[in-house]
């Protein structure tokens, strides 16, 4: 596997609707599908103007138009619902930036070994590579945010999680603890 990437999903998607996005695209265009995403986001509303996006079965066809609107459709109905349209953030940022799914030459997305791995092989090396890469890395930053934790490298992949002043970890008598999963503090 590469190596842990420094990389933020902010609404980590569920691993099912990851799998049905990946999916679903493979062989989509790059292009139409960021066109679609933007068009759904100036029509996002605002604070004061909200928008419904529970049924997708009613907005895409009033908000999106030809090819935008097929591909919604098809996330939404290829997915039996794991996939709304208007959500897409977390899925596309997870397929993409740790290159389950990459375009070719002509804008057309693919699903790559590594994705295929992740489709094919539930609870495999690919699906426990991004729960070290992903999930780790929002328990890691948000214990740090919370004062309880340092960081320390040691190794590459490898670090020291330090209870700071008064804080315990349940399962550490000597304060110290050691930790192959969780990602390298920079």
């Amino acid at each position: 596997m590469k190596a842990h990437p420094n990389i933020h999903v902010p609404h980590f998607p569920t691993y099912r609707s990851a799998r049905s996005f990946l999916e679903l695209m493979n062989g989509q265009s790059r292009r139409t599908l960021l066109d679609m995403r933007q068009t759904i986001w100036d029509y996002s509303g605002t604070p004061q103007e909200t928008r419904d996006w529970t049924r997708p079965e009613e907005w895409i066809p009033a908000v999106l138009s030809g090819q935008e609107r097929e591909v919604a459709q098809y996330l939404w109905e290829g997915s039996q619902g794991a996939v709304n349209p208007r959500h897409l953030t977390g899925v596309w940022l997870l397929c993409s930036s740790y290159e389950l799914l990459v375009p070719d030459d002509n804008n057309m997305l693919h699903v790559t070994s590594t994705g295929r791995d992740f489709l094919e092989n539930p609870f495999g090396e690919t699906e426990q590579w991004l729960d070290v890469c992903c999930t780790c890395w929002a328990w890691s930053r948000s214990m740090v945010r919370a004062n309880a934790l340092i960081y320390y490298r040691t190794l590459p992949n490898f670090c020291l999680a330090i209870p700071v002043s008064g804080h315990k970890l349940p399962s550490v008598e000597a304060g110290i603890t050691a930790s192959p999963i969780l990602p390298s503090a920079n």
